[in-house]
């Protein structure tokens, strides 16, 4: 299918890898460096070591652009809360199961100076007719037509898809895209969802991440890397573990992942079902200070190739599209927010494949209640991928 908008740069980065900060747990016998300012600390059972923080004095603040920043507790509108079915909410943060962080403190995973994550720049531009060029770069996503947008949300089920080697990733996301409006611009782009990265996390767990870069991934960061993120939820953390997850032919476990401006103050608000996390500023974007031109869902595969081979890294639940509801992964309830400040649906959605023998997405009308929706995944190397 052709589709005739305008040449975009897609959240179709990625990162070889990234920045000099891996977040995350105990590694063997290393100690975690404990953050300043830390009023308790939480050591969950599955590794990982959470600081509550002063929320007033959390590292995000320490931005050159924040310095003064006044923290917004809440949204200034709250915004309509998707309605899903009940059985597919009972995902949990298993480091509440250790305890709670107290009032005016904000939980953040402790982090080490990393080795060998050298920067490098992975991204990738559509031109018109949607022809890619980055080998690396695996992607099944539904995009929107360009216009102006100031959020998008959908309805997505987790699993724990097979990553073949540290350095790769599988993520699930919804993200927003501001466009360079001059030649001096460049691509501002906000990622959130869940992904499977061990070389960041030093496990296999789907955990929660978001990401954001102001230059067309020329630089970026994970979660409170690279001090952009405003945390102000108290109960759930980017970088959090989720369980349970799906399970093939078995209960499917699912979440509500909004991302949206704020009206009054132009930041970007990331939020799972009732919990709002926190946002990122206004102030540090220009692109996607008032709105964003591109929406799109999906999933993604980083494929680095280390066995000579194409990856046998899994996308979604690792099966083909085809095989629909309890076998492939989902993203369902497809919304946009408009100039009203309502969640709609999209007029139209597009599929976006760039190695479809690996990685596929079949758009799904068959349910009235999952409105634009659509099955993704892949299983990677496989007869028909290599």
């Amino acid at each position: 299918m052709k589709i005739s908008f305008y040449p975009i740069l897609l959240a179709v980065n990625l990162h070889l890898l990234i920045h000099g900060f891996a977040e995350g747990r105990t590694n063997g016998n290393e100690e975690l460096p404990m953050h300043d300012h830390t009023v308790k600390t939480i050591k969950s059972k599955d590794g990982d070591v959470i600081d509550c923080i002063d929320i007033y004095k959390q590292p995000t603040l320490q931005h050159p652009l924040l310095k003064n920043h006044t923290i917004q507790m809440k949204p200034s509108i709250l915004m309509e809360q998707m309605k899903g079915d009940e059985s597919e909410f009972k995902i949990k943060q298993t480091w509440n199961e250790a305890g709670k962080c107290p009032d005016g403190t904000v939980p953040i995973l402790r982090t080490r100076k990393a080795v060998g994550f050298p920067t490098r720049r992975h991204m990738q531009s559509a031109d018109r007719n949607f022809n890619f060029q980055n080998e690396q770069q695996e992607i099944a996503f539904a995009i929107s037509d360009r216009g102006t947008y100031y959020g998008v949300s959908a309805h997505l089920n987790t699993w724990n898809p097979k990553v073949e080697n540290d350095n790769e990733f599988t993520n699930a996301q919804i993200s927003v895209q501001g466009s360079p409006q001059s030649s001096t611009n460049k691509f501002e782009i906000i990622e959130f969802g869940w992904t499977v990265y061990p070389k960041l996390f030093y496990d296999n767990q789907s955990r929660l991440f978001a990401y954001y870069t102001l230059n067309g991934y020329e630089t970026g960061s994970y979660n409170y890397m690279g001090n952009g993120f405003v945390q102000v939820d108290k109960t759930v953390y980017l970088g959090s573990s989720l369980h349970p997850v799906s399970q093939i032919n078995g209960q499917q476990f699912a979440l509500d992942f909004y991302l949206y401006r704020d009206p009054a103050f132009n930041n970007w608000w990331l939020q799972i079902r009732d919990k709002r996390i926190g946002y990122f500023p206004g102030s540090l974007f220009n692109n996607l200070k008032k709105s964003a031109d591109v929406v799109y869902w999906g999933g993604k595969v980083l494929n680095t190739r280390g066995a000579g081979h194409h990856t046998t890294t899994q996308m979604g639940s690792g099966r083909s599209p085809a095989e629909g509801f309890q076998r492939a992964s989902y993203f369902r309830n497809l919304k946009i927010v408009d100039g009203s400040y309502q969640f709609r649906q999209p007029n139209k959605i597009y599929p976006l494949v760039n190695k479809n023998n690996c990685y596929d997405i079949q758009l799904y009308n068959g349910r009235s209640d999952w409105g634009k929706a659509f099955f993704y995944g892949g299983s990677g190397l496989s007869a028909t991928c290599s």
